[in-house]
């Protein structure tokens, strides 16, 4: 179990794989990074331009927003929130 844990946190997760795990766009994922409620991305090499997510922050955040839509479930519609 601690090995798969170990595992979970060294991974790195792109932009493409991100946007399918978390269900929401490019810019929704900006919007939240921004406000503080998504985990921020990070430059996998000091001097490049690449950038991603770690993938255990990614799975807590996931685990957390499936434990607060059970408390308020969501009612779908134009109404619904992804915050």
């Amino acid at each position: 179990m601690a090995e798969r844990q170990q595992n979970v946190a060294s991974r790195i997760l792109r932009e493409p794989e991100l946007l399918a795990r978390v269900g929401l766009g490019h810019t929704r994922v900006w919007e939240l990074e921004r406000a503080g409620k998504f985990p921020r991305r990070f430059k996998i090499s000091p001097e490049g331009r690449a950038c991603g997510w770690l993938e255990s922050a990614v799975e807590q955040y996931i685990a957390e927003r499936a434990q607060q839509s059970r408390a308020a479930p969501c009612s779908g519609g134009a109404q619904a929130s992804h915050v």
